[in-house]
């Protein structure tokens, strides 16, 4: 069976391309340790596989009021041209940036199934300019051998405030 060529680096999500108004509010009051999220984001999710690497490009929008950041999230798979859209809420405490990624079945029908839907985890490192660390995710049932060969994978997350 042909595999799409996917989203192991799921998402990717080029988060940023999607209407972030309906995930919340701006806010203005930064996080007690000062540091601000609130902008557009861009970059990477990759994985290692047998003889290199896959990336998919990920773009967000992300909104904070206080400690609780909110947002669009869209990825790109490498190879593809349907970039795959999400939502993305976490919280901050000084630099840790805990959050979850949420794609809704639906989402990857141009891959291959329109019941697949994944959710993602991440305690990432986050500075003024930079948003780093690892993306636990876990895919539905329905994602195995369509979009992806592993209900679980884990990948290396890179941003940059744009």
């Amino acid at each position: 069976m042909l595999r799409r060529p996917f989203i192991k680096p799921l998402l990717g999500i080029s988060m940023l391309a999607v209407g972030v108004a309906a995930c919340g509010s701006s806010g203005s009051s930064a996080s007690p340790s000062g540091l601000w999220l609130a902008a557009n984001w861009s970059g990477t999710l990759s994985h290692a596989i047998p003889g290199g690497t896959r990336a998919a490009s990920m773009a967000t929008t992300l909104n904070q009021s206080s400690t609780t950041i909110r947002g669009a999230v869209s990825v790109t798979p490498q190879g593809g041209l349907v970039p795959v859209y999400g939502t993305i809420l976490g919280t901050l405490s000084g630099t840790q940036f805990t959050f979850t990624v949420t794609v809704p079945a639906g989402a990857f029908t141009a891959y291959g199934s329109s019941t697949c839907s994944l959710t993602g985890t991440s305690t990432a490192t986050a500075s003024a300019t930079s948003i780093s660390g690892t993306l636990s995710e876990t895919f539905s049932a329905a994602c195995v051998g369509s979009v992806t060969d592993s209900a679980t994978q884990t990948e290396q997350l890179s941003l940059t405030k744009q």
